[in-house]
């Protein structure tokens, strides 16, 4: 069985499954639009010294929109007018961004966006009875996993933004990876001198690329993206098999990573 999941920044969630009757009537989405919808994803590439493969420095991909109409039966007409109310509340954009959740036997997804707007149609033939209509829209096009893997193999149908977290007393790491399906491979190396009781994170979102440094209770201590040499790139997880591993000029240090498959559709 479908099942969609919004839920606003505040915690407040609506689900609405494909079908379900209880003592207050059934609630049944027949149709929604958007969630198996392809696009196309342009891509700017570049080749970095010292390191093997084009390197994608660039995405444009197009925003995604997506409806859901809902059959409601009630037992009575109030009943369907507050129901109807208590989605578009917790939609509404004073809520700020919703995760959309889409669920099947396959997967299960998620998607960022915004609520455009609704349309309630009145039954003259059933009392109790209404569709209502929701939109919203995703600037960025791409489903990507609820869970974030942190496995080497990325199985989704784009390549993956990381976020890597440096651990251990060393001095100017350098994280080396490589994807096994292609010829591309590269690195990052930063000339900084990491303590015990902090940690590096860096985020490859293209961007939204950083790199910061944190206390070991999550406290902000400053960006290092000026630390980065001349020759790293932000790599992303290529599609299928990968590798990942750290050394340094000082220390042994460790490195864990963790990023979301993408995906064309729901």
């Amino acid at each position: 069985m479908k099942t969609i999941t919004i839920t606003n920044l505040i915690g407040d969630e609506i689900i609405l499954p494909s079908k379900i009757e209880d003592s207050n009537g059934i609630r049944l989405i027949s149709e929604y639009t958007g969630f198996t919808q392809d696009f196309s994803v342009s891509m700017t590439t570049q080749r970095y010294p010292f390191q093997q493969g084009q390197s994608i420095v660039g995405i444009t991909a197009p925003g995604r929109k997506l409806s859901i109409e809902l059959h409601i039966f009630r037992n009575t007409q109030e009943d369907v007018d507050d129901y109807i109310r208590d989605i578009v509340s917790k939609c509404s954009p004073y809520r700020g961004k919703l995760k959309i959740v889409h669920s099947d036997s396959n997967r299960e997804s998620q998607i960022y966006g915004y609520y455009l707007k609704h349309k309630v149609t009145d039954s003259t033939n059933v009392c109790g009875y209404k569709i209502l209509q929701l939109s919203f829209q995703c600037e960025k096009g791409l489903f990507e996993d609820v869970n974030a893997n942190n496995n080497i193999y990325n199985s989704g149908d784009y390549i993956a933004p990381l976020k890597l977290v440096v651990n251990g007393n060393c001095t100017n790491p350098i994280i080396n990876w490589s994807n096994v399906s292609s010829d591309d491979s590269g690195f990052i190396q930063i000339n900084y001198e990491l303590t015990n009781g902090r940690y590096i994170e860096i985020n490859t979102e293209i961007g939204n690329e950083y790199v910061y440094v944190y206390e070991s209770n999550g406290s902000f201590v400053e960006d290092i993206l000026y630390t980065m040499t001349p020759t790293s790139k932000f790599f992303q997880m290529g599609l299928g098999t990968n590798s990942i591993s750290i050394n340094a000029l000082i220390g042994s240090p460790s490195v864990t990573f963790e990023y979301h498959n993408q995906y064309i559709s729901a």
